[in-house]
């Protein structure tokens, strides 16, 4: 009996809705931390599709180099991914924008920082500065954050336009009332509402036991979000530190990535 209680059924629903491009792309989501390695048989079992279908998408998915196949007939992600991380590392504008302001920040007041970005439906942070090693968080680098959860999941969800937010009342209704977002509709958009016009979000415990933070969106020069930036504390820190300082200095350094990434994008079209 194939096993599959261990996979993501978002990330099987993923594998399935969409064109074949989607669907191809869609079955690197089905590996995680926890089940690093798949056999065909097992994507095959989840999507719920031929052994044909699957073979096809995992050859070109290997022919790209982000599958490879490893022991006991099994597939791993593949060494194309490493290449496409050290891209990211080196080109992604925001990251670009943000590394030197964060280092600044982290520096002039000892914090751990936190750069988020998203994709789809997932918030993932893409740098950290990180001080004070005392403790850390579970949502370290490129591991996905809650969507409804977290100063920086829920200053980027405050800012996605109304139709995003429609989809997503309808497709996670339940999360999002066990989040404290609101039971409907109405309510889900006035809370959202709420923290966009505070332009900030703080949150405690709500992603790690012990930890809080304060978050602000970060926008391009066009007022689109791209993503947001936190100072994460320890829950007793967090109390004793007036809100109002951290939110000014968070503030200050948006005010420079948002100038940085607006002089890239002159130079790029230039």
């Amino acid at each position: 009996m194939t096993d599959t209680t261990h996979l993501s059924s978002e990330a099987a629903s993923e594998a399935l809705s969409g064109n074949t491009l989607e669907k191809v792309l869609g079955l690197l989501g089905l590996f995680t931390p926890t089940r690093p390695a798949l056999t065909a048989e097992k994507m095959a079992a989840v999507v719920g599709c031929s052994m044909a279908t699957i073979y096809r998408y995992v050859k070109v998915l290997t022919n790209a180099g982000l599958l490879a196949p490893a022991a006991g007939g099994t597939y791993v992600l593949g060494a194309r991914i490493i290449e496409l991380d050290r891209q990211i590392r080196l080109g992604d504008p925001l990251l670009a924008a943000s590394r030197d302001p964060m280092v600044e920040l982290s520096r002039r007041v000892g914090e751990n920082l936190l750069l988020c970005s998203f994709y789809g439906n997932n918030v993932v942070c893409i740098h950290e500065e990180w001080p004070d090693p005392s403790y850390r968080t579970s949502y370290d680098r490129g591991r996905p954050m809650p969507l409804f959860r977290g100063a920086a999941s829920k200053v980027i969800l405050a800012n996605l336009p109304p139709h995003k937010l429609r989809d997503l009342m309808l497709k996670h209704a339940e999360q999002i009332t066990s989040a404290g977002l609101g039971p409907n509709w109405n309510a889900f958009k006035s809370k959202l509402r709420e923290l966009r016009k505070a332009g900030y979000c703080t949150a405690a415990e709500e992603v790690d036991p012990g930890l809080a933070a304060i978050a602000i969106p970060l926008f391009d020069g066009s007022d689109q979000i791209l993503g947001s930036l936190s100072i994460t504390q320890t829950l007793e820190r967090f109390k004793s530190q007036p809100l109002d300082k951290k939110l000014a200095l968070l503030r200050e350094t948006a005010a420079k990535i948002t100038e940085s990434l607006e002089d890239q994008a002159s130079r790029f079209s230039a």
